[in-house]
Parts: structure tokens; C-alpha cells; sequence
């Protein structure tokens, strides 16, 4: 899996970046001066380029996703791991899940291990076409969402805003 995704990395163009700096600014505006934020899933570090944090840490399996992030934010860390390992040891404020948990199979095993009282910012594809029990929008994806789906497959967080922006579904909450 962790391949597919350096292929991924690879192969994502700066045209491809750009059309989604809309989306990145609208996460960004989440995300306050004082938050100690911990990036699960980061990808290429887009989302700290536009954001203002008292500290950053992005995580990322990818090894060429953690390469791009240090070289487009210089401002942020990055380091290239297991997200599992860094959400048990690390001290946030905020956890942001951008374009992650419709990746992984063990999704809710994630939500679980946030530390009660974190604040959270997810964002996941807005009801993607099923074709053969799969979402049609991206062959790593492994469920889609609607924000009935989404509420109660992650009923660990107490959602304060759930809105879809584009195409995708943005939620801030709090793990309880």
C-alpha cells in the first residue's frame, strides 16, 4: 500500500495542487494561532502553508508525501510514520484528519485513540457513487460518506459544525 501512495505523490501535478488550495484555505480557517496541531495523514504539507499554529506535526507513511511536505512548508514537521504511534504519544491541542480516514481500514480504532478533550478537524469525499460495494471517486478509497454516515460511524466526537464544502464533508468537533 505505502507504494501506491509514493506513486501517487509521485505523479501529482502542480495543476492538481493548486485547484485544491480553495479547500486547503477553508481547513485552514479552522485552525487557530494557539492550536498544537497533530496532521494524521498529512500528504504533501498543503494545509500548513496556510495555516497559523503555535506547532505542527505531520505524519505520513508516504515517504515521498513527508519529502514534498518538507519542501513546501519549511515552517511545519513532518515525519514519515505510523499515525498510531504519534497519536498515543504526542501532545495536541487539535487533530486534523484531512482526506485520511476514507483510506484506512481501521478508521474508528484511530478515533478511538484521540485523548478525550481534543478538538478535531476532519474532512472526508462527500457522497461518492458506490460501484461494486466501492466509491467510484478513488480506487484507494474504502467507504463513502453522507453526513448521517459520517455522524454515526464517528459517534466518539461531539461535532460543533458539520458542512460540506465542494466536495467534501468538514466537521469540527470534540473527542469525548
Amino acid at each position: 500500500m505505502e507504494t501506491d501512495y509514493n506513486n501517487i505523490y509521485l505523479k501529482q501535478s502542480n495543476k492538481s495542487r493548486l485547484r485544491r488550495i480553495p479547500f486547503y484555505k477553508e481547513l485552514a480557517s479552522h485552525i487557530n494561532q494557539n492550536d498544537m496541531v497533530l496532521d494524521l495523514g498529512c500528504g504533501n504539507g498543503m494545509l500548513p502553508i496556510f495555516s497559523k499554529f503555535k506547532k505542527y506535526k505531520g505524519i505520513d507513511f508516504s515517504e515521498i508525501a513527508i519529502e514534498q511536505a518538507k519542501r513546501f512548508c519549511k515552517t511545519a514537521k513532518f515525519i514519515c510514520g505510523d499515525v498510531i504511534t504519534f497519536i498515543k504519544k504526542e501532545k495536541y491541542t487539535l487533530v486534523v484528519l484531512t482526506e485520511f480516514l476514507e483510506h484506512v481500514d481501521n478508521d474508528i480504532e484511530i478515533i478511538t485513540l484521540i485523548k478525550k478533550g481534543s478538538n478535531v478537524l476532519i474532512s472526508v469525499p462527500f457522497d461518492e457513487p458506490i460501484i461494486n460495494d466501492r466509491p467510484k471517486g478513488y480506487p484507494t478509497h474504502k467507504r463513502s460518506y453522507t453526513i448521517q454516515s459520517f455522524k454515526s460511524r464517528y459517534k466518539d466526537i461531539k461535532f460543533e459544525k458539520i458542512y460540506v464544502f465542494n466536495t467534501w464533508i468538514i466537521a469540527l468537533g470534540i473527542k469525548i
